[in-house]
Protein backbone atom coordinates (compact mmCIF):
# COMPACT_ATOMS: atom_id res chain seq x y z
CA UNK A 1 0.00 0.00 0.00
CA UNK A 2 2.61 2.36 0.88
CA UNK A 3 4.04 1.93 -3.22
CA UNK A 4 0.86 2.97 -4.32
CA UNK A 5 0.35 5.86 -1.85
CA UNK A 6 4.23 7.05 -2.77
CA UNK A 7 3.45 6.80 -6.75
CA UNK A 8 -0.05 8.27 -6.57
CA UNK A 9 1.97 11.28 -4.24
CA UNK A 10 4.43 11.34 -7.26
CA UNK A 11 2.15 11.76 -10.29
CA UNK A 12 0.30 14.66 -8.44
CA UNK A 13 3.77 16.61 -7.80
CA UNK A 14 5.16 15.70 -11.18
CA UNK A 15 1.92 17.13 -12.48
CA UNK A 16 1.96 19.83 -10.07
CA UNK A 17 5.79 21.18 -10.99
CA UNK A 18 4.58 20.92 -14.86
CA UNK A 19 2.20 23.69 -14.21
CA UNK A 20 4.39 25.37 -12.26
CA UNK A 21 6.82 25.58 -15.09
CA UNK A 22 3.82 26.53 -17.97
CA UNK A 23 3.04 29.73 -15.13
CA UNK A 24 6.93 30.40 -15.14
CA UNK A 25 7.08 30.54 -18.54
CA UNK A 26 3.94 32.37 -18.93
CA UNK A 27 4.59 34.88 -16.88
CA UNK A 28 7.95 35.52 -18.31
CA UNK A 29 6.31 35.88 -21.93
CA UNK A 30 3.93 38.22 -20.19
CA UNK A 31 6.17 40.48 -19.04
CA UNK A 32 8.59 40.34 -22.58
CA UNK A 33 5.23 41.56 -24.15
CA UNK A 34 4.29 44.26 -21.88
CA UNK A 35 8.20 45.80 -21.69
CA UNK A 36 8.27 45.24 -25.76
CA UNK A 37 4.44 47.07 -26.26
CA UNK A 38 2.76 50.12 -25.50
CA UNK A 39 0.18 48.39 -22.99
CA UNK A 40 1.48 49.41 -19.75
CA UNK A 41 -1.64 50.41 -18.87
CA UNK A 42 -3.29 47.08 -18.97
CA UNK A 43 -0.48 45.61 -16.39
CA UNK A 44 -2.29 46.52 -13.14
CA UNK A 45 -6.31 45.45 -14.19
CA UNK A 46 -4.75 42.36 -15.52
CA UNK A 47 -2.62 41.61 -12.21
CA UNK A 48 -6.13 42.32 -10.21
CA UNK A 49 -8.13 40.02 -12.29
CA UNK A 50 -5.83 37.33 -12.61
CA UNK A 51 -5.41 37.44 -8.82
CA UNK A 52 -9.23 37.79 -8.33
CA UNK A 53 -9.47 34.28 -10.81
CA UNK A 54 -7.38 32.77 -8.65
CA UNK A 55 -9.04 32.98 -5.47
CA UNK A 56 -12.58 32.04 -6.86
CA UNK A 57 -11.06 29.26 -8.19
CA UNK A 58 -9.42 28.25 -5.00
CA UNK A 59 -12.31 28.92 -3.54
CA UNK A 60 -14.14 26.48 -5.61
CA UNK A 61 -11.43 23.98 -5.19
CA UNK A 62 -12.34 24.14 -1.35
CA UNK A 63 -16.03 24.08 -1.62
CA UNK A 64 -15.66 20.91 -3.57
CA UNK A 65 -13.03 19.30 -1.36
CA UNK A 66 -15.33 19.85 1.72
CA UNK A 67 -18.60 18.40 -0.27
CA UNK A 68 -16.15 15.13 -1.09
CA UNK A 69 -15.28 14.89 2.69
CA UNK A 70 -17.36 11.83 4.65
CA UNK A 71 -17.70 12.15 8.24
CA UNK A 72 -16.43 8.92 9.82
CA UNK A 73 -19.02 6.79 11.67
CA UNK A 74 -17.07 6.00 14.77
CA UNK A 75 -14.77 2.88 15.32
CA UNK A 76 -15.73 1.35 18.55
CA UNK A 77 -14.12 -1.80 18.72
CA UNK A 78 -15.67 -5.20 17.59
CA UNK A 79 -14.73 -8.22 18.37
CA UNK A 80 -15.43 -9.93 14.99
CA UNK A 81 -15.47 -8.96 11.52
CA UNK A 82 -18.16 -7.64 9.54
CA UNK A 83 -20.84 -10.38 8.54
CA UNK A 84 -21.82 -11.22 4.87
CA UNK A 85 -18.71 -9.93 3.12
CA UNK A 86 -14.67 -11.34 2.77
CA UNK A 87 -11.97 -9.42 3.73
CA UNK A 88 -10.90 -7.77 0.47
CA UNK A 89 -14.37 -6.57 -0.24
CA UNK A 90 -14.55 -5.04 3.87
CA UNK A 91 -11.26 -3.27 3.09
CA UNK A 92 -12.12 -2.11 0.12
CA UNK A 93 -15.69 -0.01 1.19
CA UNK A 94 -13.21 1.01 4.11
CA UNK A 95 -10.29 2.79 2.75
CA UNK A 96 -11.81 3.36 -0.42
CA UNK A 97 -9.06 0.82 -2.43
CA UNK A 98 -7.96 -2.17 -2.79
CA UNK A 99 -5.78 -4.03 0.21
CA UNK A 100 -2.31 -4.27 -1.27
CA UNK A 101 -2.62 -8.00 0.11
CA UNK A 102 -5.50 -8.77 -1.15
CA UNK A 103 -4.83 -11.25 -3.42
CA UNK A 104 -2.84 -13.12 -0.35
CA UNK A 105 -6.04 -12.44 1.75
CA UNK A 106 -7.62 -13.98 -0.15
CA UNK A 107 -5.88 -17.21 -0.77
CA UNK A 108 -5.78 -17.49 3.19
CA UNK A 109 -8.95 -17.34 3.34
CA UNK A 110 -9.68 -19.88 1.43
CA UNK A 111 -7.15 -22.20 2.85
CA UNK A 112 -8.81 -21.76 5.73
CA UNK A 113 -12.33 -22.84 4.88
CA UNK A 114 -10.91 -25.96 3.50
CA UNK A 115 -10.87 -25.33 -0.42
CA UNK A 116 -7.01 -24.42 -0.98
CA UNK A 117 -3.39 -26.35 0.00
CA UNK A 118 -0.34 -23.86 0.48
CA UNK A 119 2.86 -25.50 0.25
CA UNK A 120 6.33 -23.60 0.41
CA UNK A 121 9.70 -22.85 1.02
CA UNK A 122 12.49 -21.11 0.36
CA UNK A 123 12.31 -20.43 -3.00
CA UNK A 124 8.61 -20.88 -4.23
CA UNK A 125 5.11 -21.66 -3.10
CA UNK A 126 2.49 -24.40 -4.31
CA UNK A 127 -1.14 -23.43 -4.21
CA UNK A 128 -3.28 -26.69 -4.74
CA UNK A 129 -7.26 -27.42 -5.06
CA UNK A 130 -8.23 -29.93 -2.11
CA UNK A 131 -11.72 -30.01 -2.47
CA UNK A 132 -14.28 -29.30 -4.95
CA UNK A 133 -14.70 -25.40 -5.81
CA UNK A 134 -18.12 -26.55 -7.26
CA UNK A 135 -19.52 -27.42 -4.04
CA UNK A 136 -17.81 -25.07 -1.73
CA UNK A 137 -19.07 -21.79 -1.33
CA UNK A 138 -17.22 -19.14 -3.08
CA UNK A 139 -17.88 -15.52 -3.69
CA UNK A 140 -17.76 -13.99 -7.12
CA UNK A 141 -14.62 -12.40 -6.58
CA UNK A 142 -12.69 -15.51 -5.05
CA UNK A 143 -14.25 -17.97 -7.90
CA UNK A 144 -12.68 -14.86 -10.69
CA UNK A 145 -9.08 -15.32 -8.68
CA UNK A 146 -8.70 -19.02 -8.86
CA UNK A 147 -10.03 -18.91 -12.51
CA UNK A 148 -7.61 -16.32 -12.97
CA UNK A 149 -4.51 -19.02 -11.69
CA UNK A 150 -6.04 -21.88 -13.29
CA UNK A 151 -7.62 -23.67 -10.24
CA UNK A 152 -10.49 -25.05 -11.09
CA UNK A 153 -10.59 -28.67 -9.88
CA UNK A 154 -9.46 -30.71 -7.17
CA UNK A 155 -5.88 -31.11 -7.62
CA UNK A 156 -4.88 -28.01 -9.96
CA UNK A 157 -1.95 -26.19 -8.89
CA UNK A 158 -0.44 -23.02 -9.18
CA UNK A 159 3.41 -22.29 -8.32
CA UNK A 160 4.57 -18.52 -6.77
CA UNK A 161 7.76 -17.86 -8.00
CA UNK A 162 10.52 -15.29 -8.58
CA UNK A 163 9.54 -15.93 -12.62
CA UNK A 164 7.87 -13.78 -14.79
CA UNK A 165 5.34 -16.58 -16.07
CA UNK A 166 4.16 -16.96 -12.46
CA UNK A 167 4.49 -13.42 -12.09
CA UNK A 168 1.86 -12.31 -15.00
CA UNK A 169 -0.49 -14.89 -13.91
CA UNK A 170 -0.10 -13.70 -10.84
CA UNK A 171 -0.72 -10.01 -12.36
CA UNK A 172 -4.07 -11.43 -14.00
CA UNK A 173 -5.39 -12.56 -11.07
CA UNK A 174 -4.69 -9.44 -8.99
CA UNK A 175 -7.05 -7.66 -11.47
CA UNK A 176 -9.64 -10.05 -11.81
CA UNK A 177 -10.03 -9.69 -8.35
CA UNK A 178 -9.90 -6.15 -7.95
CA UNK A 179 -12.67 -5.75 -11.05
CA UNK A 180 -14.68 -8.53 -9.24
CA UNK A 181 -14.25 -6.46 -5.51
CA UNK A 182 -15.53 -3.09 -7.15
CA UNK A 183 -18.47 -4.63 -9.00
CA UNK A 184 -19.57 -6.23 -5.16
CA UNK A 185 -18.89 -2.95 -3.90
CA UNK A 186 -21.03 -0.95 -5.91
CA UNK A 187 -24.02 -1.96 -3.76
CA UNK A 188 -22.65 0.09 -0.87
CA UNK A 189 -21.79 2.92 -2.63
CA UNK A 190 -23.45 5.61 -4.74
CA UNK A 191 -21.91 8.45 -6.83
CA UNK A 192 -20.75 11.70 -5.75
CA UNK A 193 -21.90 14.63 -7.61
CA UNK A 194 -18.66 16.84 -6.48
CA UNK A 195 -16.45 13.94 -6.83
CA UNK A 196 -17.42 13.56 -10.30
CA UNK A 197 -17.41 17.38 -10.56
CA UNK A 198 -13.75 17.75 -9.27
CA UNK A 199 -12.95 15.64 -11.53
CA UNK A 200 -13.60 16.74 -14.21
CA UNK A 201 -13.19 20.24 -13.97
CA UNK A 202 -9.92 19.66 -12.77
CA UNK A 203 -8.81 17.62 -16.16
CA UNK A 204 -10.64 20.26 -17.82
CA UNK A 205 -8.72 22.88 -16.68
CA UNK A 206 -5.16 21.26 -15.94
CA UNK A 207 -6.07 20.91 -20.37
CA UNK A 208 -6.91 24.77 -20.50
CA UNK A 209 -3.92 25.46 -18.92
CA UNK A 210 -2.05 23.64 -21.60
CA UNK A 211 -4.13 24.73 -24.22
CA UNK A 212 -3.86 29.02 -23.03
CA UNK A 213 -0.32 28.42 -23.00
CA UNK A 214 1.19 26.44 -26.17
CA UNK A 215 -2.12 28.10 -28.14
CA UNK A 216 -2.88 31.62 -27.06
CA UNK A 217 0.34 32.41 -25.06
CA UNK A 218 0.13 36.49 -23.32
CA UNK A 219 2.50 37.46 -26.93
CA UNK A 220 -0.98 39.07 -28.14
CA UNK A 221 -3.33 41.24 -27.09
CA UNK A 222 -5.78 38.89 -26.78
CA UNK A 223 -3.37 36.37 -25.40
CA UNK A 224 -2.63 38.93 -22.40
CA UNK A 225 -6.46 39.63 -21.72
CA UNK A 226 -7.06 35.74 -21.37
CA UNK A 227 -4.53 36.25 -18.90
CA UNK A 228 -6.92 35.43 -15.51
CA UNK A 229 -8.54 32.76 -17.45
CA UNK A 230 -4.71 30.95 -17.11
CA UNK A 231 -4.33 31.97 -13.77
CA UNK A 232 -8.05 30.42 -12.60
CA UNK A 233 -7.26 27.32 -14.84
CA UNK A 234 -3.72 26.94 -13.01
CA UNK A 235 -4.68 27.44 -9.65
CA UNK A 236 -8.22 24.80 -10.26
CA UNK A 237 -5.79 22.15 -11.35
CA UNK A 238 -3.35 22.58 -8.98
CA UNK A 239 -5.16 22.02 -5.82
CA UNK A 240 -7.42 19.65 -7.44
CA UNK A 241 -5.10 17.29 -8.88
CA UNK A 242 -4.60 15.62 -4.88
CA UNK A 243 -8.61 14.95 -4.88
CA UNK A 244 -8.21 13.77 -9.09
CA UNK A 245 -6.24 10.84 -8.01
CA UNK A 246 -7.59 9.85 -4.84
CA UNK A 247 -9.19 6.74 -4.30
CA UNK A 248 -13.15 6.29 -4.24
CA UNK A 249 -13.52 10.49 -4.97
CA UNK A 250 -16.89 9.57 -7.23
CA UNK A 251 -18.31 8.11 -4.79
CA UNK A 252 -20.03 8.21 -1.23
CA UNK A 253 -20.79 4.82 1.32
CA UNK A 254 -24.67 4.64 1.14
CA UNK A 255 -25.83 3.32 4.88
CA UNK A 256 -24.51 0.18 4.17
CA UNK A 257 -21.54 1.19 2.99
CA UNK A 258 -21.06 3.41 6.55
CA UNK A 259 -22.22 0.42 8.32
CA UNK A 260 -19.63 -1.98 7.42
CA UNK A 261 -17.31 0.61 7.09
CA UNK A 262 -17.60 1.47 10.87
CA UNK A 263 -17.58 -2.28 11.25
CA UNK A 264 -14.37 -2.85 9.47
CA UNK A 265 -12.80 -0.29 11.11
CA UNK A 266 -13.95 -1.55 14.64
CA UNK A 267 -12.38 -4.61 13.93
CA UNK A 268 -9.11 -3.84 12.72
CA UNK A 269 -8.95 -1.54 16.16
CA UNK A 270 -9.44 -5.42 17.56
CA UNK A 271 -6.59 -6.82 15.63
CA UNK A 272 -4.09 -4.39 16.30
CA UNK A 273 -4.75 -2.61 19.79
CA UNK A 274 -3.04 -3.41 22.99
CA UNK A 275 -5.40 -2.20 25.30
CA UNK A 276 -6.22 -4.78 28.44
CA UNK A 277 -9.98 -5.02 27.25
CA UNK A 278 -9.02 -6.50 23.53
CA UNK A 279 -6.28 -8.84 25.36
CA UNK A 280 -8.93 -10.19 27.71
CA UNK A 281 -11.41 -10.75 24.37
CA UNK A 282 -8.49 -12.28 22.33
CA UNK A 283 -7.92 -14.93 25.66
CA UNK A 284 -11.61 -15.71 25.47
CA UNK A 285 -11.62 -16.43 22.21
CA UNK A 286 -7.81 -18.34 21.01
CA UNK A 287 -9.54 -20.51 18.38
CA UNK A 288 -10.42 -17.71 16.22
CA UNK A 289 -6.90 -17.02 15.16
CA UNK A 290 -7.05 -18.95 12.17
CA UNK A 291 -10.81 -17.10 11.13
CA UNK A 292 -9.34 -14.06 11.50
CA UNK A 293 -5.99 -14.62 10.01
CA UNK A 294 -7.14 -13.75 6.40
CA UNK A 295 -8.75 -10.13 7.72
CA UNK A 296 -5.44 -9.04 9.98
CA UNK A 297 -3.79 -10.10 6.63
CA UNK A 298 -5.74 -7.44 4.24
CA UNK A 299 -5.56 -5.31 6.91
CA UNK A 300 -1.91 -5.34 7.21
CA UNK A 301 -2.80 -6.42 11.02
CA UNK A 302 -0.69 -10.00 10.87
CA UNK A 303 2.03 -9.13 13.38
CA UNK A 304 -0.42 -7.53 15.69
CA UNK A 305 -2.92 -10.43 15.88
CA UNK A 306 -0.13 -12.50 16.60
CA UNK A 307 1.41 -10.17 18.94
CA UNK A 308 -1.79 -10.37 21.10
CA UNK A 309 -1.76 -14.07 21.33
CA UNK A 310 2.30 -14.32 22.96
CA UNK A 311 0.77 -11.02 25.08
CA UNK A 312 -1.46 -14.19 26.64
CA UNK A 313 1.72 -16.10 26.84
CA UNK A 314 0.40 -18.33 24.65
CA UNK A 315 1.59 -19.64 20.90
CA UNK A 316 -0.03 -18.68 18.13
CA UNK A 317 -1.62 -22.17 16.23
CA UNK A 318 -0.64 -24.31 13.69
CA UNK A 319 -1.90 -23.23 10.38
CA UNK A 320 -3.31 -26.75 9.44
CA UNK A 321 -3.46 -25.25 5.62
CA UNK A 322 0.07 -24.77 5.25
CA UNK A 323 3.06 -26.76 4.56
CA UNK A 324 6.06 -25.66 5.51
CA UNK A 325 9.68 -27.13 4.53
CA UNK A 326 12.17 -23.51 4.70
CA UNK A 327 15.24 -23.89 6.11
CA UNK A 328 17.11 -21.70 8.36
CA UNK A 329 14.59 -19.89 10.18
CA UNK A 330 11.90 -21.05 13.11
CA UNK A 331 8.85 -21.49 12.67
CA UNK A 332 6.43 -18.63 13.31
CA UNK A 333 2.77 -17.88 11.63
CA UNK A 334 4.98 -14.58 11.04
CA UNK A 335 7.91 -16.34 8.99
CA UNK A 336 5.11 -18.40 7.19
CA UNK A 337 3.20 -15.01 5.99
CA UNK A 338 5.81 -13.11 5.39
CA UNK A 339 7.68 -15.94 3.23
CA UNK A 340 4.35 -16.07 1.52
CA UNK A 341 3.90 -12.29 1.05
CA UNK A 342 7.80 -11.86 -0.40
CA UNK A 343 7.03 -15.26 -3.11
CA UNK A 344 3.83 -13.24 -4.26
CA UNK A 345 6.14 -9.72 -4.54
CA UNK A 346 9.00 -11.22 -6.00
CA UNK A 347 6.80 -13.26 -8.81
CA UNK A 348 5.31 -9.59 -9.22
CA UNK A 349 8.64 -7.81 -9.10
CA UNK A 350 9.96 -10.65 -12.04
CA UNK A 351 7.08 -9.95 -14.53
CA UNK A 352 6.93 -6.24 -13.83
CA UNK A 353 11.06 -6.17 -14.82
CA UNK A 354 10.05 -7.78 -17.64
CA UNK A 355 7.23 -5.01 -18.60
CA UNK A 356 9.58 -2.86 -18.88
CA UNK A 357 12.47 -3.95 -20.71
Amino acid sequence: MVITVHNRKIGVWGLRLLLLCWLSLYISKTVSFIADSNEAGLVAPIIVLSLLTGLLAGGLDLYLYSRTRETEPGFPVLFEPPFGIFPALGVRIADGEDSSEALQATLFDLAERGLLQLAGDDDAWNVTVIADPAVTPQWPAETSMLLAMGLTAVGDSFVISQTTISGGQIAVARMALQSAVSTASKRYLTPSGPGIASVTLGWLAYAGSFFLMTRLPPVTNIGLLLSPLFSASCVFAFITLSMMFEPGICTIRNEAGRDIWSRTGGFARFLATESSESRFETAKHLDRFLTYLPWAIALGSTEAWADSYEAQDSQTPVLPWILWSGAGRSYSTNDMISSFNSAVVEASDAYTASQGR
